[in-house]
């Protein structure tokens, strides 16, 4: 119901950070409201985000064995030292802990499926070391989802988020049940669930570097070593096998990421099956043209733009000063909206309806000519299917995708097919949250995932 979703998100906000959460995965399943409120200055200040200081501002949360609770003390200082090897804990903090029933009531009252919510499970918070865009140490956050009195044995889910411009919305941060539902209907299930925040977002330092699908999927394998390093300290262990899903921006990732972990097998994981939802497979190809043919509806476009021409800058340099590619008052406010330290709602009031509007003749040409800096940074975006998988894919998608242009996915399995492989396509009833079809194929797309799953390598 309703007002179980409402309790357990109050639950949830108890134990995190006093920031404010978005209400659901896809920053602009309301956009259409959001942009017609009025952009005022102050939309433009940061939000308060406090990182966590110690053990003591962790609310009480009961244990599953005495060692949960210990305080990897030595990780709070984050030094150079600490950070120079990837995937080293830092520190791991509990955020919430659910009975399966409170799981069944978050699952159900969000339209996902809940009727394999058999355990409880337990939410924690893992920092850990990983690498920025240049390659430098930095530290990173995300979400592992425990289920207890499962076998001592686990099978992994690796849930890769969609698009979040605020870092109090990330799945570790566990204020929105959007970002922890996923992760939570694996472990309710008996899965281990590990869900990265990405860099800039949770608890990770500096700002979200936006679409870099290397750091994408270093941040998300480097997680997954830290997971391997925490876990004893339940009782249980990984198998190695390793389901990868993703929305949205997440549906990049998660291809990159089983790629990688083909490509560079270390003898860790094996990845048995893939299911990317409702992704931007072809962002110079299908994405970009889409919406500057108006497929896409121009508050969320102009979003979308602002978002990877900020982003690809701090990478890439596209541009020396903002007021090169975006029109005044925007150019004075970009950098701070997306700096992950702004709720999106904020974000998107204080950004114009349209790209015109927002673009000088430079930033839109950034958009059109072929040769344009910003088009080849994003060549790495655009080879996500250009590889040959050797564990079962399916390619999930609805139709009239607001957002997300139905475009992409030929697009993905034409590369595919040039690779030898024939990849399976899924196509997901339209189902609207928040009036947006795209997020409502987060909750669709997540539940086939999901069961799909189940069928390929059930929980041991």
């Amino acid at each position: 119901s309703v007002a179980a979703v409402g309790a357990l998100a109050g639950l949830l906000a108890g134990v995190a950070s006093p920031a404010a959460a978005s209400p659901a995965t896809s920053p602009l399943a309301a956009s259409p409201a959001a942009a017609a409120a009025p952009a005022v200055a102050a939309a433009a200040a940061p939000s308060a985000f406090t990182a966590p200081s110690g053990a003591a501002t962790i609310p009480p949360v009961a244990p599953a064995s005495p060692g949960l609770t210990r305080s990897f003390a030595a990780g709070r200082a984050a030094d150079a030292a600490l950070l120079s090897r990837r995937g080293r804990l830092l520190w791991a903090e509990p955020t919430t802990r659910l009975t399966a029933a409170q799981v069944g009531d978050l699952l159900g009252g969000l339209g996902l499926t809940a009727d394999h919510a058999a355990y409880g499970i337990d939410l924690w918070r893992l920092t850990y070391a990983t690498v920025d865009p240049q390659g430098r140490p930095i530290k990173a956050s995300g979400l592992v989802a425990v289920p207890r009195r499962a076998p001592a044995t686990l099978r992994t889910i690796l849930v890769e988020h969609g698009t979040l411009a605020f870092r109090g919305d990330a799945p570790s941060v566990a204020t929105n049940p959007y970002s922890v539902a996923p992760a939570a209907q694996a472990a309710g299930a008996g899965y281990l669930a590990v869900a990265p925040d990405y860099l800039g977002l949770g608890y990770g330092s500096g700002p979200h570097p936006y679409f870099d699908i290397p750091t994408e999927t270093s941040a998300s394998i480097d997680l997954l070593t830290a997971t391997r390093q925490f876990l004893p300290r339940t009782g249980q262990r990984v198998s190695g096998d390793l389901l990868v899903a993703g929305y949205s921006q997440g549906a990049s990732a998660a291809l990159a990421v089983a790629r990688a972990l083909q490509d560079h097998p270390d003898g860790t994981w094996r990845v048995r099956a893939l299911a990317p939802i409702s992704g931007a497979y072809a962002i110079r190809r299908a994405e970009l043209p889409g919406m500057l043919a108006g497929q896409v509806p121009p508050p969320i476009a102009v979003f979308y733009v602002a978002y990877v021409l900020v982003a690809y800058n701090r990478i890439h340099h596209l541009y020396a000063a903002p007021a090169d590619v975006f029109r005044a008052p925007y150019a004075a406010r970009v950098e701070t909206l997306f700096g992950s330290n702004v709720p999106e709602a904020s974000v998107v009031a204080a950004l114009p309806p349209t790209l015109d509007r927002l673009l000088t003749p430079r930033g839109r040409r950034l958009l059109t000519d072929a040769d344009s800096p910003l088009l080849r940074a994003l060549a790495d975006a655009d080879h996500v299917c250009d590889w040959t998988p050797r564990m079962p894919v399916r390619i999930h998608w609805v139709p009239e995708d607001e957002q997300v242009v139905n475009a992409n996915v030929p697009a993905c399995v034409r590369q595919f097919r040039a690779n030898g492989v024939d990849v399976a396509t899924v196509k997901l009833p339209p189902v609207a949250l928040g009036g947006s079809l795209h997020a409502g194929s987060g909750v669709t797309g997540s539940n086939r995932a999901f069961t799909w799953f189940l069928r390929v390598a059930p929980p041991q």
